[in-house]
């Protein structure tokens, strides 16, 4: 199991990454910036394809996180989303017993 943690990247980090033609694959996504509008773009949703997305973002917060448009672009890649805002704490654990990882809800 891959994951990608792009810290607070932005669109322009993105399109960088991008035309490095670097290996952004990975199966869980870390949502830049709290789910802003100013990153995870179609391109790079598109890029590192994952299957689950966590959004980082506290309840009713003054920026609007995660943005609207974000959240639709996730959903339309049939992408399954986390959000601290929603779901409180988020927290994976690896099973040794059984080779995997597995979502661990409060």
């Amino acid at each position: 199991m891959t994951w990608l943690f792009p810290g607070d990247i932005e669109e322009i980090g993105e399109e960088m990454l991008l035309n490095k033609k670097t290996d952004l694959k990975a199966d869980i996504l870390k949502v830049a910036h709290h789910g802003s509008k100013t990153s995870t773009t179609d391109d790079f949703i598109q890029a590192v394809d994952p299957t689950v997305a966590i959004i980082s973002a506290g309840k009713n917060n003054i920026y609007g996180h995660p943005n609207k448009g974000v959240l639709e672009r996730l959903h339309a890649k049939n992408i399954t989303v986390w959000r601290t805002d929603v779901n409180g704490t988020i927290s994976f654990k690896y099973s040794q017993k059984k080779g995997t990882f597995f979502l661990q809800m409060p």
